[in-house]
């Protein structure tokens, strides 16, 4: 729930849940169209998302180290906060393929989305 709520694909309210027209969008759409429509709720809503993608886009080689992103996380949650909420975007990221991560080399990259 509470991610339908983040990325706006839900209103919670009073214990219930309702759709907003992105959710029903999304819901309905096949595979390409669900992509897509979460890539863009992704960016206009998780500011990390839309920030590793800025970095990524700006540099020439359009590749970004995890430890830039979570240094800076680390300014402002614990270590362990700033894990999680890397994972999750890294997650979410790759789903919506705007852009790649390499657990290898802890790598970010716009190599691989479309």
């Amino acid at each position: 729930m509470e991610a339908l709520n983040i990325l706006n694909f839900a209103i919670i309210t009073e214990g219930y849940i309702t759709l907003t027209d992105e959710g029903i969008l999304f819901a309905n759409g096949d595979s390409e169209q669900r992509k897509k429509i979460f890539a863009k709720q992704l960016l206009a809503n998780i500011a990390l998302a839309s920030y590793i993608c800025e970095i990524l886009h700006q540099r020439f080689d359009h590749t970004a180290p995890l430890s830039r992103f979570q240094s800076q996380l680390e300014d402002q949650l614990s270590e362990e906060e700033a894990a999680l909420t890397l994972t999750s975007v890294i997650s979410w990221g790759r789903y919506a393929e705007v852009f790649s991560y390499d657990d290898n080399k802890k790598v970010f990259s716009l190599d691989n989305p479309v």
